[in-house]
C-alpha cells in the first residue's frame, strides 16, 4: 500500500457533497488508472472496497478535484478520514489537510481544542492559513481572543496568510499588540477588515489607537495586503518593498478630494516599486460619518507625473473626477 510519508503538499480543500462526489471522481480516475478496475454499476460495497485500495497519489488527486478555494469547508479533513482505514491513514499523514484554521464560531472553545489536535498532525515547516472571524467576539470577547492567540502565536513563524474580519477595536488592538515584534517570515497574505463593514447604520466610537504594523521586519515576505475601513497612517513606510498586491478601501477617500487621492496613489507607487496590482476604493457599506479620519497624504501639490514600471493592473472605485485626475498623473507602460 502506498504511504503518504508526511506529504508536504500544502493544500486547502472543500467538499459539500463528499460521498457522491468522491464516488464520481473515483469512477473517472480509476477507470483509467493502470491495474485498477471500478465497475460503473458496481455496488456500494464494491466501490468502498475499491476506494480503500487506491494509491496515495490518486487519493490526493480526488481530494484536490473536490477542493473549493472560496469556501474552504473545514469538514473535509475529518470527512475523508472517516471513509475507510486507508483514507484515514492517508489523511492523517498529509499535514496540509490540517493547516487551515478558521475561528468563526460564536464559542471557539471546541474549535480551539480541535485545532490543538490538528496542529500535531502538521509538519514544523508546513504553512498555516488563519482566519479570525467576528462571531467569537460577540460575548466574552477578550477571553476568546486570548485563547486564540495562545494557540496560534507559538506557530507565528509558519503563518502563510492571516485574515482578521471586522472585530471590535479592542480585539483588533489585542491581536496585533500580542503579535508584537514576533517575526512571521512565511507570511504572504494579510487581510484586515475594520469594524463596521457589515454593520450598516452603526456609529463607531473614535479610537486613538493605530495598528503597529512593522511589516518590514516582521513579515519580509509579504506579497498581498488588503486593508478595509482602517486608518491609512504609516502606509508607505510600514510595509516592505516586495509587496505585489495592495487593496485599500476606506469611505473617507470619497471625501478627501482629487488632490489628496492623487498624492496617496503617488506615495504608494513611489514606495512600492515592485507592485503588480493596486486597488483603491471608497465603496464600503457602512455609516460613512463614523470614519471621519485624516487621510495621510502630503499637502504640497502632486508631482506632474509618476511612472511605475511593474504595475500591470489598477482598479479605482472613486468619483469619476478623482479617477481621471489620478490616471492623468501616471505613466504605466506595462498596464494591461
Amino acid at each position: 500500500m502506498a504511504t503518504p510519508e508526511n506529504s508536504s503538499i500544502c493544500l486547502n480543500f472543500d467538499v459539500e457533497q463528499c460521498s457522491s462526489s468522491v464516488t464520481e471522481c473515483a469512477k473517472t480516475l480509476l477507470d483509467t488508472a493502470p491495474g485498477v478496475s471500478l465497475e460503473a454499476a458496481g455496488s456500494p460495497q464494491h466501490i468502498h472496497r475499491t476506494l480503500s485500495n487506491i494509491p496515495h497519489d490518486i487519493f490526493i488527486i480526488i481530494v484536490f478535484l473536490l477542493w473549493n478555494r472560496e469556501t474552504q469547508d473545514q469538514h473535509l479533513p475529518t470527512t475523508v478520514s472517516h471513509v475507510c482505514r486507508t483514507w484515514r491513514y492517508y489523511a492523517l499523514g498529509t499535514p496540509s489537510f490540517w493547516s487551515t484554521l478558521q475561528f468563526t464560531q460564536f464559542d471557539p472553545n471546541r474549535t480551539i481544542q480541535k485545532y490543538k489536535i490538528w496542529l500535531t498532525r502538521t509538519l514544523p515547516d508546513c504553512p498555516l492559513d488563519i482566519t479570525i472571524g467576528r462571531w467569537p467576539f460577540q460575548a466574552a470577547s477578550v477571553k476568546h481572543a486570548k485563547a486564540i492567540m495562545r494557540l496560534i502565536m507559538p506557530h507565528v513563524g509558519r503563518w502563510r496568510s492571516l485574515q482578521v474580519d471586522p472585530v471590535p477595536v479592542k480585539i483588533l488592538r489585542f491581536i496585533f499588540d500580542r503579535w508584537g515584534s514576533a517575526e512571521a517570515p512565511m507570511l504572504e497574505v494579510l487581510k484586515v477588515f475594520g469594524k463596521g463593514i457589515w454593520s450598516t447604520g452603526v456609529e463607531l466610537r473614535p479610537s486613538k489607537w493605530r495598528m503597529k504594523l512593522l511589516i518590514k521586519t516582521r513579515a519580509p515576505g509579504l506579497r498581498e495586503l488588503d486593508f478595509r475601513a482602517l486608518p491609512l497612517s504609516h502606509l508607505a513606510e510600514g510595509f516592505n518593498t516586495r509587496l505585489q498586491v495592495l487593496r485599500l478601501t476606506h469611505p473617507d477617500l470619497r471625501f478627501a478630494g482629487a488632490e489628496a487621492n492623487v498624492n496617496l496613489v503617488h506615495l504608494i507607487l513611489k514606495s512600492h516599486r515592485n507592485l503588480l496590482a493596486l486597488s483603491i476604493s471608497s465603496d464600503i457599506y457602512v455609516y460613512a460619518s463614523a470614519f471621519r479620519t485624516r487621510i495621510p497624504v502630503t499637502r504640497e501639490q502632486p508631482l506632474s507625473r509618476v511612472s511605475h514600471s511593474t504595475l500591470t493592473e489598477i482598479t479605482i472605485h472613486l468619483p469619476s473626477a478623482y479617477q481621471t485626475r489620478i490616471l492623468e498623473s501616471l505613466d504605466l507602460p506595462n498596464l494591461r
